[in-house]
């Protein structure tokens, strides 16, 4: 009996071992799921598909609207009370996308097609100020704190995309850095990617859209770690065509394999359009996949399944260090988060794994 129970016990550290050289050495795109690492506990149906997170502030958290640029919805975290707040910008403007962010006890508002920058304090009605304009055109911005904001914008005859600050009180007020959003083709597609940052570590990520990426950069912009995503596609398949004018397209769709991303406390969740291998084709018509990956020190963590709602699959994410918020279709869920994924904030190594 003895002799069986060591030949199990070794038989078992052989077989976690190797699981964890294959997913970690070879990286032939083995997925290690999370053992129940979110409990549903509530939904509330929002009516219409096109709202985002714009961000939490207390137990209050706030969506914007694509389709409704000039409203901002107040939902408490307990999915019960809901309001509509009204957004009065300052200016005459033709925007685009008006898009939301909230840091702390305000709200910042900007559209990169037209140079301006607002913010306001959250109140009952949102008037927003400028505080930025003519600065710069961006295609993302991130707020930093109430001064400093990261944005990414266009540089060159080849439009590159280039990330940058914002200094709303210096002059320059934008400083470019170049060099990091390096790209692995002759167009500059394949750097298309989301601008990330966590307010609790300070840092800043940024996550290509083509290719198994994730940069993760300091405040100055200076290229702290490059982690690589489970997959394996590190050259993006973009094929282009150039047009009479000189500009370049695609000359068909590419597929997106980070489809949508966010982060918190040194985890980072990334919605992948990929399947790995042993994986069942059904869960993936039912469900959206998120990878889970460590910061420090930069690793995979695991992953879980978001179940699809009305035929609708996951579009954002919001994640504190109770909850993770969904917009599904037109359903926004809280899930409480277990310890599986308090681990990976808190520093713990992953526990209750099994690969499928």
């Amino acid at each position: 009996m003895l002799g069986t129970g060591t030949l199990s016990s070794c038989l078992v550290i052989y077989l976690f071992f190797s699981s964890e050289y294959i997913i970690k050495k070879e990286n032939n795109f083995t997925r290690r799921f999370l053992s129940h690492p979110i409990i549903q506990e509530n939904i509330l149906n929002l009516g219409v598909d096109s709202y985002y997170f714009a961000g939490i502030s207390g137990d209050t958290l706030y969506l914007g609207n694509k389709t409704s640029p000039f409203q901002i919805l107040k939902i408490d975290i307990g999915l019960i009370d809901k309001k509509l707040v009204k957004v009065i910008p300052e200016g005459q403007f033709t925007f685009k996308s008006l898009s939301y962010e909230v840091s702390d006890n305000s709200i910042f508002g900007f559209d990169g097609t037209v140079p301006v920058v607002y913010t306001c304090s959250l109140s009952s009605t949102i008037k927003l100020r400028t505080i930025s304009y003519q600065d710069a055109f961006f295609s993302q911005l991130l707020v930093l704190d109430s001064l400093h904001f990261a944005i990414r914008t266009k540089e060159g005859s080849g439009m590159n995309n280039v990330l940058g600050l914002l200094d709303i009180q210096t002059e320059p007020k934008i400083q470019l850095n170049k060099n990091i959003l390096s790209s692995k083709s002759q167009n500059h597609f394949d750097t298309d990617g989301k601008l990330l940052f966590d307010h609790k570590t300070n840092e800043l990520y940024y996550i290509f859209f083509y290719r198994n990426q994730i940069l993760r950069i300091n405040r100055n912009l200076n290229l702290i770690d490059k982690i690589k995503t489970i997959d394996t596609i590190s050259v993006p398949m973009i094929e282009t065509v150039k047009l009479k004018d000189g500009t370049t397209k695609m000359s068909h769709p590419s597929k997106v394999i980070n489809l949508s991303t966010t982060l918190h406390d040194g985890l980072i969740f990334n919605r992948s359009s990929l399947m790995g291998k042993h994986e069942i084709k059904e869960s993936w018509k039912s469900s959206s996949i998120i990878d889970v990956y460590k910061i420090n020190p930069s690793q995979y963590w695991g992953s879980f399944y978001v179940q699809h709602r009305g035929g609708k699959s996951l579009s954002h994410m919001l994640v504190t260090d109770q909850y993770f918020f969904a917009l599904v279709g037109n359903d926004l869920i809280r899930y409480k988060i277990r310890q599986p994924l308090t681990d990976g904030m808190n520093g713990g190594k992953p526990k209750n794994h099994k690969t499928e």
